[in-house]
């Protein structure tokens, strides 16, 4: 048996990472797991900042492969030219199922379909809103790089906020101007170790957009023991997917008082180390995702 994961080509992101972190954990698992780059013509190589993960691009498929789609690829499993292949849906996120999904496919699957499922969002999704039966789906969380895992949380921090300037800025930029006595600085252009040194050395992450899964760069934020103030759309309102506390959770942004938050930063950052223990059972979960991740994998191959 092999697996082939299907993967766009040249690009990096969490998601795509996980792809690359499932075909190299399959592979130390004994079963041959490759990267396909399903809709690109052209031979690519696997980009540099997945090397460690010592996975193989190959684009051919042989009849006894069995064939794994991200979610944005769903509608796949329903191609005929797959129809005899063992299928595998991975929902690393539930929102961009649909922008990617022709309306006339949504929540249809070729048959055995396999779901794994990256959190309690997205299974929530797929057994009430899909009618996918729990028996055919497995478990599989991601994990965050080492890197991150591995950080100094007690180095000197400064009173800076962090954020994702690639969603929720509609609700960031109006706490933005609010705040004119606090420094924001959007996390971009920034490699591995910059974006680790940056994290470590700031005391607060937001996140006021959507979580279409369990997001990387907020755990990676907690993990490098940022406190995190945040939404609760998406992944986020599920305590399983995000166990921060309520008070670290705004429950409605479009009726929230900046001022409240802005306030929650202050307070933030004149009690750093007392907010930032709040967040241990947090990073605890998040150190332990990789041996969750490890086991899910060992389920789903016993399954296939």
């Amino acid at each position: 048996m092999r697996i082939k994961v299907a993967c766009p080509s040249n690009t990096v992101t969490g998601g795509i990472e996980l792809l690359h972190q499932f075909a190299s954990e399959c592979n130390k698992q004994g079963v041959h797991a490759d990267i396909w780059y399903l809709f690109t013509p052209l031979i690519h190589a696997i980009p540099s900042e997945y090397a460690m993960y010592n996975t193989v691009a190959d684009s051919m498929i042989e009849k006894d492969d069995v064939l794994l789609f991200p979610e944005i690829w769903a509608h796949c499993t329903n191609d005929p030219n797959y129809r005899d292949y063992r299928k595998i849906v991975f929902w690393e996120s539930v929102d961009n199922y649909f922008p990617h999904t022709p309306e006339k496919l949504w929540f249809k699957f070729g048959e055995g379909t396999i779901h794994l499922s990256q959190g309690e969002y997205s299974k929530t999704f797929l057994t009430e809103t899909c009618g996918i039966d729990p028996k055919d789906i497995v478990d599989i969380t991601d994990y965050v790089n080492d890197a991150y895992l591995d950080a100094d949380i007690n180095c000197p921090r400064e009173k800076v906020v962090l954020y994702n300037p690639a969603k929720g800025m509609e609700y960031t930029s109006k706490l933005i101007k609010l705040c004119p006595e606090i420094t924001f600085v959007p996390i971009q252009n920034m490699n591995r170790s910059q974006i680790v040194d940056k994290m470590t050395h700031s005391m607060v992450w937001i996140d006021f957009g959507n979580f279409p899964g369990k997001d990387r760069l907020p755990r990676e934020a907690a993990s490098c023991g940022m406190v995190l103030i945040t939404g609760k759309r998406g992944s986020s309102k599920y305590q399983l997917d995000m166990n921060t506390q309520k008070w670290y959770k705004i429950d409605n942004l479009t009726y929230a008082d900046l001022g409240e938050i802005r306030k929650k930063i202050h307070k933030i950052f004149d009690n750093f180390e007392t907010h930032q223990k709040k967040f241990s059972a947090y990073r605890a979960v998040i150190k332990d995702e990789k041996a969750q991740f490890e086991q899910g994998v060992t389920e789903l191959l016993k399954r296939l």
